[in-house]
């Protein structure tokens, strides 16, 4: 059973007034330490005796969104709710947030698991704990029709002189665009996929990099915008995207884990996926089907 996200304080554990007060002052890094006061539950430990994970989610499709009749669905949800469910949890509280508040939300306790197709890299590591991916792309550009041949990637924003690049607040396609040399003046941050499509639909900016699944979802979705003629070149060039964790609860990891390396790749696991455009392609690379051999 799914229900949406609450407003209840993070964890929703009562404490001594000064304990909390004086983990606060240390922000984020004091809050995570709640979990770790003797005599509380771990957090496999809370969800096995509550029947019940809060998941965080955000909107891009085909990852994660929530559907008119307020069904969260996508990729890393609908995942989510078989490994889940394997694990014998049934419930689920989905929280939506903007992508760039799901790593601070997660370390605040207001959520257990991150399900929003969120790319591996250093930076993120250091902060969160990720599962094994559940899928490898690219990036990708999202472009009006006239511009899908002059726009292909990052360098070609570059010569552009004016061409303005919209990308997700928080996401890796940001940081990737200034390293390629895009200067940081004409790239726009927009807080959803939705919001960041309209404002290259409308001239606003020029194009949008996004994973090549979003790309692609958008494109179909839009007959102004299509995918660039090629997909995105300069660095990083694939990520893989995975589910995140706290750190320190490592044995919900650990246990999400064993499920999801398990499904990853059988036909349920196919049948799964295919809705939202996911193909054996998108495959760890670990995981891909081995090359038939010809007689």
């Amino acid at each position: 059973m799914d229900t949406p996200g609450s407003s209840a304080p993070a964890g929703g554990l009562r404490r001594p007034v000064l304990i909390v007060a004086a983990l606060l002052i240390l922000g984020a890094a004091g809050l995570a330490m709640l979990a770790l006061l003797p005599g509380e539950e771990d957090a496999w430990t809370r969800i096995r005796r509550s029947g019940s994970v809060r998941i965080g989610h955000t909107a891009e499709a085909p990852y994660a969104w929530r559907t008119p009749d307020g069904r969260v669905t996508g990729e890393a949800p609908e995942l989510a709710r078989a490994v889940f469910a394997q694990l014998g949890i049934q419930h689920i509280e989905w929280v939506e947030v903007q992508f760039g508040s799901l790593i601070p939300q997660l370390r605040t306790g207001r959520f257990d698991v991150i399900a929003a197709g969120m790319y591996v890299t250093p930076a993120r590591e250091r902060q969160i704990a990720f599962s094994h991916p559940s899928y490898c792309t690219h990036a990708a550009l999202l472009v009006r029709h006239a511009d899908a041949q002059r726009l292909r990637g990052y360098a070609d924003l570059v010569q552009s002189p004016g061409a303005r690049l919209a990308v997700l607040a928080g996401a890796v396609e940001g940081e990737a665009a200034l390293a390629a040399g895009v200067p940081a003046g004409r790239i726009l941050a927009f807080p959803d996929p939705a919001s960041a499509a309209q404002a290259v639909a409308d001239g606003e900016a020029e194009a949008l990099a996004l994973s090549a699944p979003s790309v692609q979802w958008l494109a179909d979705r839009d007959p102004r915008l299509r995918r660039a003629a090629e997909a995105v070149t300069a660095a990083p060039p694939e990520g893989c995207g995975a589910f995140g964790f706290r750190q320190e609860d490592r044995e919900l990891r650990r246990r999400f884990d064993a499920q999801l390396r398990a499904f990853l790749g059988t036909p349920a696991h196919a049948a799964l996926v295919r809705p939202f455009g996911f193909t054996p392609a998108e495959l760890p690379p670990a995981l891909q089907p081995a090359p038939e051999r010809r007689p």
